[in-house]
């Protein structure tokens, strides 16, 4: 019973074969893509620790509502009118 079955499979895998190389590659792709932003997103998390870690501390205190110890936050050198115009 299966024997029929897999030989209209393989059969049928053979005629469609450029179709089948683009799904395959297409799944690839998108399978590289998902551990790549998978490896960004642990980075992330690593690069916080080691940070930390290499500045000799513990930990890290900020202000309740800081956006984070290394961000610094200009203000605009422009008024919010814009510059004035001769």
């Amino acid at each position: 019973m299966w024997r029929g079955s897999l030989t209209i499979t393989f059969g049928d895998l053979r005629f469609r074969a450029a179709r089948v190389a683009v799904a395959v590659l297409a799944a690839a792709v998108v399978f590289a893509l998902a551990v790549l932003l998978s490896g960004l997103s642990s980075t992330f998390d690593r690069e916080i620790a080691t940070t930390v870690a290499d500045a000799g501390a513990d930990a890290w205190v900020v202000a309740a509502g800081s956006p984070g110890p290394l961000i610094v936050i200009q203000q605009a050198a422009v008024p919010a009118t814009g510059p004035a115009r001769t």
